[in-house]
């Protein structure tokens, strides 16, 4: 099933764009769909969609934090997290036609028959 992560990391804009340019062009996480970042009031609001709860895990199981460090980003406090099992998705024309999980027979909303 599908499982989303919504994120508020308190840390400015400009510090999250000097991370990102740390890491570079890093393979992509496997199981990751989505991943949006924009900064809010609080600091920077992140989005992911996972394949599965199991694929975030294996992700979270290995941190960017230590690389980060290692690079010489500033540390950041715990995020606030707010997890969600996606029982419907729906996924843009864009991904629809770069999606590997998806066939030309597939339709562009999702359900998991949850209610």
């Amino acid at each position: 099933m599908p499982y989303a992560v919504v994120q508020d990391v308190a840390a400015s804009w400009p510090e999250y764009q000097r991370a990102c340019a740390l890491i570079g062009d890093r393979p992509t996480p496997a199981g990751l769909i989505v991943y949006a970042a924009g900064p809010i009031d609080a600091g920077v609001r992140v989005i992911e969609l996972w394949e599965s709860e199991a694929a975030r895990q294996r992700f979270r199981d290995h941190p960017l934090a230590p690389t980060l460090a290692d690079l010489g980003a500033p540390p950041w406090p715990e995020p606030t997290s707010r997890d969600l099992h996606a029982a419907h998705i729906v996924f843009g024309a864009a991904t629809r036609a770069t999606a590997d999980h998806a066939s030309p027979a597939d339709s562009s909303r999702r359900d998991s028959g949850a209610p």
